[in-house]
């Protein structure tokens, strides 16, 4: 429980004194990315606990399990849409060497909010439908293969866009695509080829 709290004091000061968007559970700075990096200092007077999003790695020994691997400070006033692109963004830079992950939409079924995410190839390998010739970092050839590897890819990708501890305004389920299509013919990610629900 100390340990919690001196983690989470110091993305607090991290984001109050040096303006940084993401504190690592070490309490290292981790510097955002890509179009969500820029904020003013009044997006941080909304700062509370409820506006922090836990970015989620998997555990070693059960690729099923999850540990806190960083804190992502996101404004309240971001549409849902937003918040989705920058979780993108930092998932994206710390798990899967900055591959294209794209918030494609957020659909409704059956009075429900279903984000759609497209996990997209990197542009030498996208149409090369021989994944054994994709130059690295490739989704298919990278994070789809293996059942260790497909499974941490499937938890990480699930829980970070699930966010199924946070208590805001969220989506109630993800849909992933690959390339712009439906996921399938990946032995080691049936998890990514249906919606999955919070």
């Amino acid at each position: 429980m100390r340990i919690k709290v001196v983690t989470l004091l110091a993305a607090v000061f991290c984001v109050l004194l040096t303006g940084c968007k993401i504190a690592s559970a070490n309490t290292e700075s981790y510097p955002q990315s890509k179009r969500y990096n820029a904020a003013s200092a009044n997006e941080y007077r909304d700062f509370n606990k409820d506006n922090l999003y836990v970015i989620y790695t998997v555990s070693n020994t059960d690729y099923n399990a999850t540990k806190n691997a960083a804190y992502l400070y996101i404004s309240a006033d971001k549409k849902l849409k937003e918040k989705l692109g920058i979780i993108s963004d930092a998932v994206s830079n710390m798990f899967f060497e900055n591959l294209p992950i794209e918030v494609v939409d957020i659909e409704n079924k059956d009075g429900k909010k279903i984000a759609v995410i497209n996990l997209l190839e990197n542009e030498n390998n996208r149409g090369q439908k021989d994944y054994s010739v994709h130059k690295r970092p490739s989704w298919a050839l990278n994070f789809f293969q293996g059942s260790s590897g497909g499974g941490q890819t499937s938890t990480i990708l699930i829980e970070n866009f699930l966010q199924r501890q946070n208590k805001n305004q969220w989506v109630d389920g993800i849909r992933f695509l690959y390339n712009g299509n439906p996921i399938t013919g990946f032995d080691h990610i049936p998890l990514l080829e249906n919606t999955v629900y919070r």
